[in-house]
């Protein structure tokens, strides 16, 4: 029997041809034959996906979900804004409120605490970094009285 699930699954493909092609499908015969797990063999040819193709287990977000909530960070950092660990958690969890259906009894499901761990170790492009205290010097000199003169100077 193969040992990877990649040989598995080009195992798999091999036996799902050789099925398509007999008159009447034994699914069992073509398991030994092909040396692949005959249950495996079965899900797949009653359309089932196969390992490669499913969605990982105890993911939350579907991959456009999480394409969403990766659109919605970028525009944060487009038009300069940071966005914090909450406020990324709470667009998840809204995200996954507003795809639930309304006429289910069940509540929608929420992210856990470790979430956002395993969704920016997903995406190394996302990070989080402390936020800085504003200068002694730059918060003395924002002043109401001194950005009011500034704009008007601008007009």
């Amino acid at each position: 029997m193969p040992k990877t699930n990649k040989q598995i699954e080009i195992q798999l493909e091999k036996a799902l041809d050789s099925l398509s092609e007999q008159s009447k499908p034994n699914i069992t015969k073509t398991a030994r034959e092909f040396a692949v797990p005959m249950h495996r063999l079965r899900r797949r040819w009653k359309g089932g996906k196969s390992l490669f193709q499913r969605q990982p287990n105890g993911r939350k977000l579907t991959p456009a979900q999480e394409g969403a909530l990766c659109e919605y960070i970028e525009y944060f950092d487009s038009v300069g804004a940071s966005i914090n660990r909450r406020q990324i958690g709470v667009a998840a969890d809204s995200i996954l409120e507003e795809d639930h259906p309304r006429d289910s009894p069940d509540d929608p499901p929420k992210t856990g605490d470790h979430w956002l761990k395993r969704f920016l170790k997903r995406h190394p492009e996302y990070y989080i970094r402390r936020r800085k205290a504003l200068d002694v010097e730059r918060a003395t000199a924002l002043d109401k009285s001194v950005v009011q003169r500034w704009f008007k100077d601008y007009e």
